[in-house]
C-alpha cells in the first residue's frame, strides 16, 4: 500500500530519531512541518486488516476487531488509489484529521 515506506514502533526517549535516519536506506520521517508524523495503532491495526482482506477477499473468516467501520472504510479506500503520489497525500490526510 505503501512502497518504501516502514513503520517502526519506537520510544524516542531512548531512541533518538537520527539513530534510525542514519540506517543504511533510510532517507528520514515523514514530518508535518517540523514534527514527525506519529501513526495511531488503531491506524496501523486497520492497514494489517484491510491488507488482509484485500489478499483473502473471498474469504469471509477474516474480523477485524477493534476496528471502527469507517477508519476501515477510509483504508480500503486509500488502498485502492491508483497514484502512489495520491494515495500518499490521502494517508497524510487522515494522519491531520483530527480523528483518524
Amino acid at each position: 500500500m505503501f512502497p518504501n515506506y516502514l513503520f517502526l514502533s519506537f520510544d524516542i526517549n531512548k531512541i533518538h530519531t537520527s539513530t534510525i535516519s542514519s540506517i543504511p536506506g533510510a532517507v528520514g520521517f515523514i514530518r508535518f512541518g517540523s514534527d514527525a508524523c506519529t501513526v495511531p495503532q488503531k491506524v496501523i491495526s486497520a492497514i494489517e486488516c484491510a491488507r488482509l482482506i484485500a489478499l483473502n477477499n473471498d474469504d469471509q473468516a477474516i474480523e477485524c476487531r477493534n476496528i471502527s467501520s469507517t477508519l476501515l472504510l477510509k483504508i480500503q479506500e486509500i488502498s485502492l488509489i491508483k497514484s502512489i503520489e495520491q494515495r500518499q497525500v490521502a494517508f497524510s490526510h487522515l494522519l491531520q484529521s483530527s480523528n483518524p
